[in-house]
């Protein structure tokens, strides 16, 4: 992450971001003839993607109109997790990327188009609000080995910094609920216009309700016909929770890591695919800021070398009564 992140004024980003993706876009189109075809597939994921991020930024306005279009960039887990240098050069960019903290949260502020949707407005009260406490607590743990007082002390009032910031913007968004009454729908010609940049689907909205609907019905079947078999003279959402009830033993983390080891053993032994390296996945505790995501995944760049891939599950919320713990945790069905 850069840590000179600045206001995104409206008369700049349009110009700068759209002519850097513009040029990125057409790039691939000056040799496209001479490409083989594995590399005509890679051109074509190239341009998606490249149409997809020109579509959120200029066709949807998501950095003013949606306030996780920052959330998802203020990631610091590159600094914390990723060991791609030693822990002290780590640690310097983690300190620059807490000095940034400060403006972004005002820019935050000054660009979102308010009234914002209610639930835009919760998730950011929810992840920017994860921030405080990670900043205050958990970050500056990662660090600890490290032997430079000086470094400790910057380390120290950067995050007193940042996480003050994130709590005035927490406290921002919590002030703007009560006005929370925006619309987050696209409208059906944006919608289609979203399909089409970000996925390469072209198809009318009546064939898309049609599909999904017999998907639907197919999918509702097949939850039948096993349930029928689960849990015999029941009904579909006293087979659910029977499924659900199921948790994996030692929590969501450990189940995660049982079950890892059950999916590789399983392939080898079945001879399903070629595994091409012994490396395995790492599982963890997702941080605080980023538990809206029950389970995801952060992979090394195609050119890292020995660094890990860490699979991060998000436990349920300590504040939560016992039995709210234990209905977040999903079954071992839906863990695996």
């Amino acid at each position: 992450m850069n840590p000179q992140i600045r206001r995104i004024r409206p008369n700049e980003w349009h110009l700068l971001r759209e002519l850097r993706l513009q040029a990125l876009a057409d790039a691939p189109l000056a040799f496209a003839a001479t490409l083989a075809e594995e590399e005509q597939l890679e051109r074509e994921i190239l341009l998606t993607v490249t149409d997809g991020n020109l579509f959120w930024l200029e066709r949807a306005q998501s950095p003013f109109t949606n306030p996780a279009w920052y959330l998802e960039q203020l990631d610091p887990e590159v600094y914390l997790n990723r060991d791609y240098a030693p822990l002290a050069t780590r640690m310097r960019g983690y300190i620059g990327y807490l000095h940034a903290i400060t403006k972004l949260a005002s820019d935050v502020r000054a660009n979102l188009r308010t009234p914002l949707p209610p639930s835009f407005v919760q998730r950011a009260i929810d992840d920017f609000g994860g921030y405080v406490d990670f900043f205050r607590h958990d970050g500056a743990k990662v660090f600890a080995a490290v032997q430079d007082s000086a470094a400790q002390k910057d380390l120290a009032d950067a995050s007193a910094a940042a996480a003050a910031a994130m709590a005035g913007l927490k406290a921002w968004f919590e002030a703007e609920r009560r006005h929370a009454t925006g619309r987050y729908a696209l409208g059906e010609p944006l919608f289609l216009e979203m399909l089409r940049s970000t996925e390469r689907v072209e198809v009318p909205i009546s064939q898309l309700l049609e599909v999904g609907r017999a998907d639907l019905e197919r999918n509702t079947q097949a939850l039948k016909t096993a349930c029928a078999q689960y849990l015999p003279g029941g009904t579909l959402h006293g087979c659910v929770d029977r499924m659900r009830a199921n948790k994996p033993s030692g929590g969501p983390v450990e189940g995660a890591r049982a079950q890892l080891a059950q999916l590789h053993d399983f392939i080898v032994a079945k001879n399903i695919v070629r595994i091409p390296s012994d490396e395995r996945p790492q599982v963890a505790e997702a941080p605080p800021y980023n538990r809206s995501n029950a389970a995801y995944i952060n992979i090394p760049g195609p050119f890292e070398k020995g660094v890990a891939y860490i699979y991060m599950i998000a436990p349920p919320d300590p504040a939560w009564s016992a039995e709210e713990r234990t209905q977040y945790i999903s079954g071992k069905a839906t863990l695996l």
